[in-house]
């Protein structure tokens, strides 16, 4: 079986397309997450909040070596524009406007 290279966050949000959440997780997980799958992840860069990457890219060499947190996966890039809306909607609703980042960063405490 193949190492994981990238792990799920156990709040990760998903867009409203998505039926079936851990048979998808576990394609991703695989390597299958194919190019109709979008991930958010933190972004690498401070200055940036938040990346949508397709999953395909997540089985590059990169992220074999620096396996990655995802915060939330939709099928298609619209659906994942939402998503991180809906992030940023909920980050303000906590009274971080505009801190997806710290927000997402927080959800574990």
């Amino acid at each position: 079986m193949k190492r994981a290279f990238c792990k799920f966050h156990k709040k990760c949000y998903f867009s409203d397309e998505v039926e079936r959440k851990n048979r998808l997780m576990a394609e991703i997980r695989r390597g299958k997450g194919g190019p109709f799958a979008w991930c958010i992840l933190l972004s690498g860069n401070p200055c940036d909040q938040l990346e949508i990457v397709p999953a395909a890219a997540l089985c590059g060499d990169y992220y074999r070596r620096h396996p990655v947190t995802v915060y939330g996966v939709a099928l298609s890039k619209s659906g994942a524009i939402r998503t991180v809306a809906k992030i940023f909607h909920d980050a303000d609703a906590k009274g971080m406007p505009g801190e997806a980042r710290r927000f997402l960063e927080g959800l574990d405490r």
